[in-house]
């Protein structure tokens, strides 16, 4: 109970929160189910984005709020995430042959 009294409980119910939420975004097998789960909890994902197995620290601090994320990116395996400032990804460069150059 020191603890709880020393972070609030508005931050022990956050935290709780975040971890209940995550549950069904780590049983999600699919890429294709996990975006839209994480929009759901607020990250701005964009078009044609595939998101595999990415893991997230201080989710509690910003929520999934302080994530956003361009068109057509790709969010690998091995990637690990900060939330404790904010991540912003911009959309994939488009290649040559989409360039009205």
């Amino acid at each position: 109970m020191k603890a709880l009294s020393e972070i609030g409980w508005r931050r022990a119910a956050r935290y709780g929160f975040f971890t209940l939420a995550m549950i069904p975004y780590r049983l999600a097998l699919l890429p294709q189910l996990r975006a839209p789960w994480l929009r759901l909890l607020g990250a701005r994902i964009g078009r044609r984005t595939v998101v595999h197995d990415v893991r997230f620290f201080n989710l509690y601090r910003r929520g999934l709020a302080g994530l956003e994320v361009g068109d057509e990116c790709f969010l690998g395996d091995e990637c690990l995430l900060d939330l404790a400032e904010g991540i912003r990804l911009e959309r994939q460069a488009p290649s040559p042959s989409e360039c009205s150059c």
